[in-house]
């Protein structure tokens, strides 16, 4: 009843109940919570993870919890000067390994690809 409610709400006119309600339930597990999961299966995590967002909220609005201002710099992580200068040296490091790498094939992969060197000598590595 709930999924053929919110699939009326859609700009489906004209459409079967049943194409309404799997359409909805594609939107919701495509769009609501993706970083839950999206896959076929995850509604029971969405269901549990709602309703710890439902239970925080109700700590808040009654007032045994105090409300959280993630937007306030003391609740942000810094990205610090270390951490991001290794991730550069990582990804460029990486990279000169495949140049690297590239370089050494394509020196070594005209040899092999020769028929007359592979007939006479045996082999493809010398």
């Amino acid at each position: 009843v709930a999924l053929d409610y919110i699939g009326k709400r859609g700009s489906t006119v004209g459409i079967t109940k049943e194409k309404r309600i799997k359409y909805v339930k594609e939107i919701l597990q495509r769009e609501m919570l993706p970083h839950v999961g999206v896959g076929e299966y995850c509604e029971t995590k969405k269901a549990y993870y709602f309703g710890y967002i439902i239970h925080r909220l109700l700590l808040c609005a009654l007032g045994r919890r105090p409300e959280d201002d993630r937007d306030h710099y003391g609740n942000k992580r810094l990205d610090l000067v270390g951490p991001l200068l290794g991730g550069i040296f990582r990804m460029l490091f990486r990279k000169l390994q495949r140049d690297v790498r590239l370089r050494v094939q394509k020196v070594q992969l005209p040899l092999c690809l020769d028929f007359y060197y592979i007939l006479f000598n045996g082999s493809c590595h010398g």
